[in-house]
C-alpha cells in the first residue's frame, strides 16, 4: 500500500527542540465517502400489451442527487432529483405495445456525491393479442394471420400505387380461424389440428380481398378428433390412429370449399383397434400385429361413395400371443422374441377370410406364430422378423411341394414354404446345411457330411440339403 506522509506540527516547544512526527494515512481513506446504491427496483417489473404505470424506487447512501433515465423516450425522463435522504421514487407511464415482439425498456440510475455510481434495470411490455401489419412485415412466429384486407389505405391505394394487403395477426387460441395466406412465417402450436376449412370467408377474402383465401379453423386435439387432411401435415399425438375417413364432408370442404379435403378421425389405440390404412403411417405399439384386413369398408371408405370414392383398407391390430394368426399385410412390425411362424394359409381362394379372401380383393396370407420350443417346426416364410434362439440348429427340412408340409404351404398356400425343424444342439448333432447362417458352438467341428439324406432333403425336399454331423 502506498503511504502518504503528513507532517504534524506539535507544540511550540517541540518545534524549537527540532522534533517532528511522521504519521502514515491509507490512500483509500476517502473512498468511504463515495455514493453507493443499496436498491433499485421497478413495480411492476413487467406489463401487459396495454402498458401502464411503473414506479421506480431508489435507495442510496452518501448521494446528494439521483438521475433517472430510459433508453426509450418517456414523459418525465430523464430527471435529476435530490436524494440525500437516502431514498426517492418516481412513477412513469409506459405506452401500449402495438408491435409483434416483447418491448423492453431499460432504465438507468446515476447517484452522485463525492464521485458517482450507476445501476440499471429493465421492464418488459408483452406484445398485443392482435397486430395489423402490411404484407412483408416481420411478425413473431406465434402469431397467425386471421384476416386479410385488400390494399387498404395504410398499406396501399392512396399511399402506394401498387397496393399491399394488410394482414391481421392474432395469438392462436382454441377455435381460431387462420387465413391460409401462403405465408410460412407462422407456426401452429403443438396440439392444434385443422378441423374446418371454409373457402374464402369474409375475414380472409371475399368482400375484404378480391382474391380470397381459405379460412382454416384450428382446434385443440382430443381423443376422437376429426381432422381435415388439408396438406398442412398436422402433428397427431403419439398413441392415436386413424379410425375413419370421410371424403370432403362439409366441415373440410363439400359446399364450403370447391376443392374439398378428406376428414380423418383419430382415436386412441387399444387392443383390437381397427385402423384405416390411410397412408399416414400410424405408429402401432410394439407387441401388436395385424389380425384382420377388410377392403375399403364404410368407416375407411368402402362401397358407400358418400364416404370416400377411393376407399382405404381397414386393419385390425391385436396383442400378439402364442398361436396368434397374423396377416402378412406388408407391415414390418417386429414380433416378440421367442415367437416363430408355424403355419401359413394363402388368401387365394378365400381361405383365410380374416386377411383377405372375400373381405379383400387382393388377399393377404395368414401366418400363425407360436412360442418356440425344442423340436419346433418353423415355416421358412422369409418374413425376417423372427429369431430362432442361438442354441438351436435346423435338424430336418420338409418341402411344401406335393403337399408334404401342409402347415407351411401345400393345399393351404399356392406358393408353399419349407418346414424346418429346429432342435437343441448337442454332441453328435446332425444339422441340415439349409443356407441359414448357422454357427456351431465353440469346441465343435464337422465330423461327417452326408449328401441330401432323408431328414434334410431327397424325398422330402426336391432341392435336397446336405446333412452335417458335429462332434
Amino acid at each position: 500500500m502506498k503511504l502518504r506522509t503528513t507532517i504534524a506540527i506539535g507544540a511550540v516547544g517541540a518545534v524549537l527542540g527540532g522534533l517532528a512526527s511522521l504519521t502514515p494515512v491509507a490512500a483509500g481513506a476517502t473512498t468511504s465517502l463515495k455514493p453507493s446504491v443499496t436498491g433499485f427496483g421497478a413495480s411492476p417489473s413487467s406489463l401487459g400489451p396495454s402498458g401502464g404505470s411503473v414506479t421506480l424506487s431508489v435507495a442510496v447512501a452518501r448521494a446528494s442527487t439521483c438521475t433517472l433515465s430510459s433508453d426509450k423516450s418517456l414523459a418525465g425522463l430523464p430527471i435529476t432529483v435530490a436524494c440525500s435522504s437516502g431514498s426517492v421514487s418516481r412513477t412513469v407511464a409506459i405506452p401500449a405495445n402495438t408491435g409483434a415482439k416483447v418491448l423492453t425498456y431499460k432504465f438507468s440510475l446515476a447517484a452522485s456525491g463525492i464521485g458517482s455510481v450507476k445501476a440499471k434495470l429493465s421492464v418488459a411490455v408483452s406484445p398485443g393479442a392482435t397486430i395489423l401489419a402490411c404484407v412483408g412485415s416481420k411478425v413473431s412466429a406465434k402469431y397467425v394471420p386471421t384476416a386479410v384486407f385488400s390494399a387498404p389505405n395504410a398499406c396501399g391505394t392512396t399511399n402506394n400505387i401498387f397496393g399491399y394487403n394488410e394482414v391481421k395477426y392474432s395469438l392462436l387460441t382454441n377455435g381460431s380461424v387462420v387465413c391460409d395466406y401462403g405465408e410460412s412465417g407462422y407456426t401452429i402450436p403443438s396440439g392444434y389440428v385443422p378441423t374446418s376449412v371454409t373457402y374464402a370467408p369474409n375475414a380472409c377474402g371475399s368482400t375484404n380481398n378480391i382474391y380470397g383465401f381459405d379460412g382454416v379453423e384450428y382446434t385443440q386435439f382430443a381423443n376422437g378428433a376429426v381432422v381435415c387432411d388439408y396438406g398442412t401435415n398436422p402433428v397427431i399425438p403419439s398413441g392415436y390412429v386413424p379410425t375413419a375417413v370421410y371424403s370432403a364432408p362439409t366441415a373440410c370442404g363439400g359446399t364450403d370449399n370447391i376443392y374439398g379435403f378428406n376428414q380423418v378421425k383419430y382415436t386412441q389405440f387399444a387392443n383390437g383397434a381397427v385402423v384405416c390404412d390411410y397412408g399416414t403411417n400410424p405408429v402401432i405399439p410394439s407387441g401388436y400385429a395385424p389380425t384382420a384386413v377388410y377392403s375399403g369398408p364404410t368407416a375407411c371408405g368402402g362401397t358407400s361413395h358418400t364416404d370416400n370414392i377411393y376407399g382405404f383398407n381397414e386393419v385390425k391390430y391385436t396383442l400378439l400371443t402364442a398361436g396368434s394368426i397374423v396377416c402378412d399385410y406388408g407391415v414390418s412390425s417386429p414380433f416378440p422374441a421367442g415367437y416363430v411362424p408355424t403355419a401359413v394359409y394363402g388368401a387365394s381362394g378365400g381361405t383365410p377370410t380374416a386377411c383377405g379372401g372375400t373381405n379383400n380383393v387382393y388377399g393377404f396370407n395368414q401366418v400363425k406364430f407360436s412360442l418356440f420350443t425344442n423340436g419346433a417346426v418353423v415355416c421358412d416364410y422369409g418374413m425376417g422378423n423372427y429369431t430362432v434362439p442361438a442354441a438351436y440348429a435346423p435338424t430336418a427340412v420338409f418341402s411344401a411341394s406335393g403337399g408334404t408340409a401342409t402347415a407351411c404351404g401345400g393345399t393351404n398356400n399356392i406358393y408353399e414354404y419349407n418346414e424346418v425343424e429346429y432342435t437343441l444342439f448337442g454332441h453328435g448333432s446332425i444339422v441340415c446345411a439349409y443356407g441359414v447362417s448357422y454357427s456351431a458352438p465353440a469346441g465343435y467341428s464337422q465330423t461327417a457330411v452326408l449328401y441330401a439324406p432323408n431328414a434334410c432333403g431327397r424325398i422330402n425336399n426336391v432341392l435336397g440339403y446336405d446333412e452335417i454331423q458335429y462332434g
